[in-house]
């Protein structure tokens, strides 16, 4: 339960990182104050390289999109209060002007009837263009104080002025409002583009919860698998297996780590699908990484294979690596490499040599010490060519038969080694003779089974009882001896 418990958290874990990991890269557009703001173009993307975008960069797109409707609709209502105020000098600077030509109307009719000039009529003039430029109305006062109207002809003069200066500016200002009708056309546009843009990303992300639902659904119940499997096989490592306290642990641990490995990487693909285009990249490497490593991950696995009670070999067990010119007594078993403990025929020399575990896999090794330790040897024996076969074959085998049945050493029926298990019977522990004739003379070969701490003991006292019966033969001629 309280595996459960960690496994639980540490999925409520990634899943906050993953969540605060997918809301980071919201931006929010600036807009300085006092600016109009006016977008052209919509410059958001549904998708890239079209692929479609995941939950959390639909949020993100949604939210900017958001931000560029409020700034558009600020924009809006910005550019409405500049156009009402341009409305507002044109209209302004319309009624100014036609004040103007009323005064200046009749200030004409009334030299024209009487013949003087108004001089309050005069005065007005300066006062109806107020709503001119500040630099307009000043220059218009400064010539009306300067000069000295005396008749309609100066009239005229200032009327051909103001009516330039009123056209300039009227100009001017139906410019400034075709560029603000232009702009508020831009900024209509762009609104719909935005809304319309909101209206299908909503809808997307509606999609988006809905699969989402259901990817989160499969993630549950792959976390699930994972954590079953890694449990199971942890309880059948510690309950069911033989192996020893350490490679038990070191085989959970294992487990674990890879279970664990699988955990982060089925959250991590779940959140950020692109990390399955960086597969293929992880797959060569590790195949690198285990090319490089394959005798040690060779080693290693043959490490749980060996040290039991049915393995290749185990601690004290007497073995030889065909080829690598080792035999000895297994000292260490470590994950990568065997130690033994070199033995010579007349027991330990000493020394101590190590052989990498993968060799279970790829050489023959001998384990002397399979059947608790009993094992066949040879004596070869070269006659000469003269000497009398039959003779030879009863003195070797009497030889045999009578070391084999002195007390001191140990007998196969005593022992509870077994024999069945590995086909050995009671007819194969009898001395046999087998026998050849070789171009060096007859060749005769003794085999025994022994107890393997006496196969010393048991070889001297046959090879010195034989030597001494043959020397009482003529007809026995020894040339060579041979022992294995």
């Amino acid at each position: 339960m309280n595996t459960f418990i960690r496994y639980f958290i540490k999925t409520l874990f990634f899943l906050f990182i993953f969540t605060s990991a997918g809301g980071v890269n919201a931006e929010s557009g600036d807009s300085s104050t006092g600016s109009i703001v006016i977008p052209m173009e919509s410059n958001l993307v549904i998708s890239q390289d079209g692929k479609k975008l995941g939950l959390f960069s639909t949020m993100d797109l949604i939210d900017s999109i958001e931000i560029k409707i409020t700034e558009t609709q600020g924009s809006i209502q910005l550019l409405e209060g500049v156009m009402q105020q341009t409305n507002e000098k044109v209209t302004a600077l319309d009624i100014s002007y036609k004040s103007w030509k009323n005064t200046l109307s009749s200030l004409k009719s009334t030299q024209t009837q009487s013949g003087v000039i108004d001089l309050n009529l005069i005065n007005k003039l300066p006062e109806s263009l107020q709503v001119m430029t500040q630099d307009l109305v000043s220059q218009l006062e400064l010539e009306f104080q300067a000069a000295e109207i005396t008749n309609l002809e100066d009239v005229f003069r200032i009327e051909e002025r103001i009516t330039e200066s009123y056209e300039l500016k009227n100009n001017e200002l139906e410019i400034l409002l075709e560029t603000q009708e232009m702009k508020m056309k831009n900024l209509l546009q762009s609104l719909e583009i935005f809304q319309d843009e909101l209206i299908l990303q909503q809808k997307l992300l509606r999609e988006l919860y809905k699969n989402q639902g259901n990817n989160l659904a499969q993630l549950l119940l792959i976390l699930a698998i994972i954590f079953l499997f890694s449990h199971s096989t942890r309880w059948i490592i510690h309950s069911r297996t033989k192996l020893s306290d350490d490679k038990k642990n070191v085989l959970a641990g294992a487990v674990r780590w890879i279970t664990n490995s699988a955990f982060v990487t089925v959250i991590a693909v779940f959140f950020f699908s692109e990390l399955l285009n960086f597969l293929p990249f992880v797959a060569i490497l590790g195949t690198a990484i285990g090319f490089a490593l394959r005798d040690i991950i060779s080693s290693f696995i043959a490490w749980f294979l060996i040290g039991h009670k049915d393995s290749v070999y185990k601690l004290g067990d007497v073995i030889e690596v065909e080829g690598d010119n080792v035999f000895g007594r297994v000292f260490k078993i470590s994950p990568v490499v065997t130690t033994i403990q070199e033995l010579g025929l007349s027991g330990p020399s000493g020394m101590y040599k190590t052989f990498p575990n993968k060799a279970v896999f790829e050489k023959s090794i001998k384990n002397i010490s399979k059947i608790n330790g009993w094992i066949y040897i040879t004596i070869d024996i070269i006659l000469d060519k003269t000497s009398s076969i039959t003779l030879s074959k009863k003195i070797l085998l009497e030889s045999m038969q009578h070391v084999l049945q002195d007390d001191k050493y140990s007998s196969p029926a005593d022992s509870r080694a077994p024999f069945k298990r590995y086909g050995i019977t009671e007819d194969h522990m009898h001395p046999e003779i087998f026998l050849d004739i070789k171009p060096q003379g007859i060749f005769l070969r003794g085999k025994v089974f022994v107890y393997w701490p006496e196969r010393h003991g048991v070889r001297s006292d046959i090879v010195e009882l034989f030597f001494e019966c043959s020397q009482k033969e003529k007809s026995v001629v020894i040339k060579q001896l041979e022992i294995g």
